[in-house]
């Protein structure tokens, strides 16, 4: 049951307390004159009256501050879930930096990576030519002649 349902509840008590205090002011007054008078049965009646009226009106009391616990409570809650909500908001502003931050690196390191790789197989390319023009070279040195040929390729 919500607050709201229970403001009428709540406000049909407090008009029976302030009934009761005016009935029990009005007891006190009578049971004041009839203290020296012997106890009657309506005497009796009165002072049950005025211990029902301060009854109610403690329960009034209790129901009343219950309510303002509930209310403040309910007020707690809401800044803490709005502070909690804020703290997230700030925690996803962090991590959307920080991927954008990791993703920046992650792009700079497989660029210098993909350079690296791409200078050490310039230089393997280098070393591999120098090497074929060292082989040529070695053919060419071992007596071969391009212009000699077989006689045999002759015939």
């Amino acid at each position: 049951m919500s607050l709201l349902d229970q403001l009428p509840t709540y406000a049909h008590l407090i008009g029976q307390s302030y009934q009761l205090r005016e009935k029990s002011s009005f007891l006190m007054v009578m049971l004041s004159r009839q203290l020296s008078q012997r106890p009657s049965r309506s005497d009796k009646m009165l002072l049950i009256t005025h211990a029902k009226s301060i009854s109610v009106q403690n329960s009034f009391e209790k129901k009343k501050q219950e309510l303002s616990a509930s209310q403040s409570a309910s007020i707690e809650v809401h800044a803490s879930n709005a502070d909690l909500y804020a703290q997230l908001q700030e925690e996803r502003r962090k991590n959307k930096k920080m991927r954008k931050e990791l993703d920046l690196l992650k792009k700079y390191v497989n660029f210098n990576a993909s350079s690296s790789d791409e200078l050490s197989s310039q230089e393997d390319n280098q070393g591999s030519e120098n090497e074929s023009d060292d082989d040529f070279d070695n053919v060419n040195e071992s007596g071969s002649d391009p212009d000699n040929t077989n006689e045999s390729d002759k015939s």
